[in-house]
């Protein structure tokens, strides 16, 4: 009988539960553009010229493609970066980071798009009241559902 308190993430199991995973993260992203309102199912089916039912079957994890996030997030004004990273745990004890903290350190730093642009970038310091150096990797995580089993995602503002 399988422990209740594995300390093994659920993505751990299989590269289709990984790849479930990271789709659903994904689609997590997309799903807070329509439901901000900044773009409805219908008129992205509209930019993507597909029928609404199709953007529904494109918005499924199992259905995701590199060539269908890259057309639906072009469609939503977005980009994607596929993103390989090490983060020292092998075994996967703790599944996959949510995109939401890439996006979020990304931004801390200014939002580069070149190396020459992050070697020149400054972590902003004054938004968090601090006035060391420790200041700089300080984030507010405030908005973010801590759970290591469930795709989370805080809203950005």
């Amino acid at each position: 009988m399988e422990k209740l308190n594995s300390s093994t993430h659920w993505t751990a199991e299989s590269t289709e539960n990984f790849v479930h995973r990271i789709a659903s993260d994904f689609i997590a992203q997309l799903e807070i553009k329509i439901e901000k309102g900044e773009v409805s199912r219908s008129e992205l089916a509209h930019r993507l010229d597909r029928t609404p039912g199709r953007v529904s079957q494109l918005l499924n994890p199992g259905n995701i493609t590199i060539g269908s996030a890259v057309r639906l997030v072009r469609a939503v004004g977005m980009k994607v970066a596929l993103v390989a990273y090490d983060d020292n745990d092998p075994e996967n004890h703790n599944g996959p980071v949510n995109s939401g903290i890439f996006y979020r350190c990304w931004k801390h730093m200014g939002a580069p798009i070149t190396f020459f642009e992050l070697n020149h970038s400054v972590a902003p310091v004054g938004q968090f009241g601090y006035s060391d150096a420790a200041a700089n990797i300080e984030m507010d995580f405030r908005d973010v559902r801590i759970d290591r089993n469930a795709i989370t995602w805080a809203v950005i503002n």
